[in-house]
């Protein structure tokens, strides 16, 4: 071996591609030239790590930013609108944060040498996530469905006391949903969770009921009004 030739692998600076037992101070890759007795023409093995390193780490913070952000959103979105699809994204960035987190923790110059920076990071990508989940989560949501519950009742006796109104008037119910729009001269109304009113009418009595998937509690809702037993009132059910 040459005098001054590094024994350890050495790589391009530009390329990054493996130098190691050329015998032409040229990389074949990128045309680069090196020096074998001049480290500074070159990258070593070490160097080659921690620049890897710094690659992933800078990566990896970008990443949280990105999930922490993104996770923000879909758990915002789940609260005021539920739904599976949501609840299945958070599961999905929950683990994406958790595993960015651990990773993160794991790319330091040696392994472990983690900078303040990167860990701080790491700690928001594994400890915000599972705070919102379970710990802003399950006080919020029942709060949220309560609410729902009685804005969409709300909405329900707002248009049973409309078409109540009608009958008087006329001495009948709108035959469809055409003329009660018609009479309404708006849309149907539509209940917290976004989902629109239907009304059915057979001549002597009618039906509201409103269906909803969107609950937190992966269940569907079905609201229901039946004319035929007023006492009865609105029935919600669950399913």
């Amino acid at each position: 071996m040459e005098a001054g030739q590094p024994t350890s692998t050495i790589r391009c600076l530009h390329c990054r591609y493996d130098l190691t037992g050329l015998v032409e101070e040229q990389c074949p890759e990128c045309g680069r030239a090196f020096r074998r007795d001049d480290p500074t023409t070159f990258m070593n093995s070490g160097q080659f790590l921690s620049s890897f390193n710094r690659r992933v780490r800078g990566f990896g913070i970008a990443l949280v930013k990105l999930e922490l952000l993104g996770f923000s959103g879909i758990f915002v979105f789940w609260l005021w609108f539920g739904g599976f699809i949501a609840i299945t994204l958070m599961f999905v960035g929950f683990v994406l944060a958790l595993v960015t987190g651990a990773v993160l923790m794991m790319t330091g110059s040696p392994p472990g040498a983690i900078r303040r920076r990167e860990k701080q990071y790491a700690l928001l990508a594994m400890l915000i996530p599972p705070i919102m989940l379970f710990g802003i989560g399950p006080p919020t949501v029942p709060v949220l469905e309560r609410w729902r519950n009685e804005v969409t009742i709300h909405r329900m006796e707002a248009l049973i006391a409309e078409i109540e109104a009608f009958r008087r008037i006329h001495g009948r119910f709108p035959r469809d949903e055409a003329e009660l729009l018609t009479t309404r001269g708006k849309a149907m109304p539509k209940s917290a969770w976004g989902d629109e009113l239907d009304y059915h009418c057979d001549g002597d009595s009618f039906v509201i009921t409103c269906w909803t998937a969107r609950a937190h509690n992966f269940l569907a809702m079905i609201y229901a009004y039946d004319s035929r037993d007023p006492h009865r009132g609105i029935v919600v059910e669950s399913f």
